[in-house]
């Protein structure tokens, strides 16, 4: 059989910091380990960002010549966002083509399915996304997308395989024929530490509304106003975060909130390894929850909003909340803070999920049965 060519098309690549960045490293480096040919299109990136390290090839920014000889040379083209000229050009170029979806974007113009008040579905508010997608753009803009939605399901439902990253997805767009593939973490990179601190909770994430972190500050607050001798740190960046500040302020605990900023991933597992625990207040019901499983790889508690992909994860081995009650929430942490055993359970189940069911190995093993599926002509 001819070597197997992958090109992994997406906006951003490493060292590009963020979910899906982290998904095509891992499973691009784990490819290559395996005999696979790959390289990744990074679209929306300058030309000439460096790329030292990578076992893989990075086309940073290519132009139209390039994306007509990267597709040629592909024998499998993997999606991670939908793009019509690159989509076009692998079609006229009979190519195999894998669709994945990495969040809400089937649903939903933005990816979240959550509009400020409650989820929702372009299925079921369609009748309203104009309005919400007018919040941070221009109207030509949100009209632009709304129209977009439908066209773009048509173009992705003439892929040769779609994949879904959770069950909960699964659920949600119910894709006829398509194919789920949860996401999987390094274990050689995500492990527990030998002497954890154990000394403050913990937030990964982008700064912005849906992600929850307002609600976990005032939960946070809750404790402190308890006496409970404890930090939290913040890890990752946003347009959210001067108001996440100022609330902090407001809320008597800046001198316990610590503000990292966006680090690398290297710097990121540190944090993950020492935390009490990790919280996710997610308020949109998110499609995976990358920073939960890769907490429980550390041996570290995760608690969560119980809803989306987070519910499906920590469901077992973890703590779960209503979304937006700040109370629950509360408890939960200090809960977690004088119950030493239920720390200790935690540990070991979380790590123990993560080696069954989102290894990367298991992963790329079923991505690349799919490959070669495809690659035979048998997708």
């Amino acid at each position: 059989m001819p070597p197997l060519r992958l090109l992994l098309v997406n906006r951003n690549a490493p060292p590009s910091v963020g979910g899906i960045q982290t998904f095509l490293d891992s499973l691009g480096r784990r490819l290559v380990e395996e005999g696979v040919d790959v390289t990744v299109a990074a679209t929306q990136m300058a030309p000439t960002t460096p790329s030292a390290g990578l076992p893989y090839r990075v086309v940073y920014g290519p132009d139209r010549r390039a994306a007509w000889r990267l597709l040629q040379w592909a024998t499998v083209v993997q999606f991670s966002y939908f793009d019509y000229r690159w989509w076009v050009l692998a079609k006229l170029l009979r190519k195999s083509i894998i669709f994945i979806y990495h969040s809400h974007a089937r649903i939903c113009p933005k990816g979240v399915s959550w509009n400020g008040k409650e989820t929702c579905g372009f299925s079921t508010h369609w009748r309203h996304c104009p309005s919400c997608l007018r919040q941070d753009r221009s109207w030509l803009e949100a009209w632009a997308l709304w129209l977009s939605l439908p066209i773009k399901q048509r173009f992705v439902n003439r892929a040769d395989a779609i994949v879904n990253i959770s069950r909960y997805t699964e659920r949600r767009f119910q894709i006829p024929n398509s194919h789920t593939i949860p996401h999987g973490i390094d274990l050689r990179r995500f492990h527990p530490a030998e002497a954890p601190r154990r000394d403050y909770f913990l937030f990964v994430g982008r700064l912005i509304p849906e992600k929850g972190c307002q609600v976990l500050l005032e939960a946070f607050a809750q404790c402190a106003a308890a006496g409970r001798p404890i930090r939290l740190i913040i890890v990752g960046d946003g347009p959210q975060r001067p108001e996440l500040e100022a609330m902090a302020r407001r809320l008597g605990i800046a001198s316990v909130v610590e503000f990292r900023g966006a680090l690398a991933n290297e710097e990121v597992v540190g944090y993950l390894q020492h935390a009490l625990a990790v919280v996710a207040p997610s308020i949109g019901p998110e499609a995976w929850g990358r920073a939960a499983v890769e907490a429980m790889a550390c041996g570290t508690p995760v608690i969560a909003a119980a809803s989306g992909g987070l519910e499906e994860i920590a469901g077992a081995v973890g703590l779960l909340y209503p979304p937006l009650d700040r109370a629950a929430l509360a408890r939960h942490m200090v809960r977690l803070l004088e119950d030493e055993a239920l720390q200790q359970r935690l540990q070991r189940e979380g790590r123990e999920l993560v080696e069954q069911r989102y290894a990367v190995g298991r992963m790329t093993g079923e991505y690349l049965a799919l490959y070669r599926a495809l690659a035979g002509g048998r997708g």
